[in-house]
């Protein structure tokens, strides 16, 4: 079995592939599905009898909103939060952090990239492999 630690290396692979995959939902997918089960492996180990699952997770859900939205991506459920991808207008001081095909896009797109984000059912939307890795960085400070 593995180690809680290996568990998190697992998962930081898995979003590190997502990131430079950055319009995969596959991949992104896979970090929800695997921060989903991760918090069952930080219940495991921390165990004190005192807790139930539910109780643990409803309690760390509660403390970060990522965590929260990750876990409901993960769910797949109709309605709820979904994988979208979709166009970013750029502003003019965001050319010097792209790659140079993101910037060829754009240049061809009218300012325009593609991107992978998570939309949520109120209609609101957030950079996916961005809220991906906030959830992750929530658990791990858990």
């Amino acid at each position: 079995m593995l180690s809680l630690e290996q568990h998190f290396s697992y998962a930081e692979a898995a979003l590190a592939d997502a990131v430079a995959a950055p319009l995969s939902a596959r991949k992104a997918r896979l970090v929800a599905a695997l921060i989903d089960a991760l918090i069952d492996r930080c219940f495991d180990a921390g165990r004190t009898g005192a807790e139930d699952i539910l109780a643990f997770r409803t309690k760390l859900l509660d403390s970060s909103p990522a965590l929260a939205s990750v876990v409901a991506l993960a769910a797949a459920r109709p309605d709820g939060p979904q994988l979208r991808l979709d166009v970013e207008s750029l502003r003019p001081g965001v050319y010097a952090g792209l790659s140079e095909a993101q910037y060829m896009v754009s240049l061809y797109n009218g300012s325009t990239i593609p991107r992978l984000f998570v939309l949520f059912p109120d209609g609101t939307r957030q950079n996916a492999p961005d809220l991906l890795a906030g959830a992750l960085d929530a658990l791990r400070k858990r």
